[in-house]
């Protein structure tokens, strides 16, 4: 068991941050590891506060595998700050 894990929203980009929540929980799963996430609305939270209130994080969820499909239509390569680098 991974008992928690995450990357702090403040200091790391938007797209690094979403890529490695995804390569590290796919890997936690791809050998049988059970995971949690650090928090569930701070700092390295699946959802974030917005006007005072908790809202659910659809990229991170999508990240974390809690959601097959982006809502918006988007996938984590076309999400802010994700463009290829050239």
């Amino acid at each position: 068991m991974c008992n928690e894990f995450g990357v702090y929203r403040a200091k790391t980009p938007e797209c690094s941050r979403l890529h490695w929540l995804q390569d590290v929980r796919t890997a936690l799963e791809r050998h049988g590891i059970g995971w949690a996430m650090w928090d569930y609305a701070d700092g390295f939270g699946v959802a974030v506060r917005k006007n005072g209130e908790v809202v659910s994080d659809v990229q991170t969820e999508y990240a974390l595998g809690l959601r097959k499909a982006d809502i918006r239509g988007q996938r984590l390569e076309a999400s802010e700050g994700c463009g290829k680098q050239g």
